[in-house]
This record gives structure tokens, sequence and C-alpha cells, in this order.
């Protein structure tokens, strides 16, 4: 695991790019989400975006 910043200022994993049902994950606002708004990171730890892990 482990994050890389890419040259056009993109992060993504070590080991290539998200891939999930429902689109990419992208950070916003210092948390990484689904584009659907639905998962989140924050603080290290993965949880749903109405509080529930």
């Amino acid at each position: 695991g482990g994050w890389r910043t890419m040259a056009n200022g993109e992060q993504r994993t070590v080991n290539g790019e998200w891939r999930t049902a429902k689109g990419e994950w992208r950070k916003v606002n210092d948390t990484w989400q689904m584009t659907h708004g639905k998962w989140q990171m924050a603080n290290g730890k993965w949880q749903m975006a109405n509080g529930k892990r």
C-alpha cells in the first residue's frame, strides 16, 4: 500500500489506479472519496460519508 504522487499531481496507489464499480477515487478536501461521494477516507481509515464504517 501507500500513495504515489504522479507527475500530473494526481495520487494513485503504488500498484496503479483505483478501479471501482462506480467511478474512480479522488481527493477532496484532504479526504479520498469516490466520485459518487459514498465512501471516503479520513484520518487514514475508510468509512462511509454518513459516519458508519
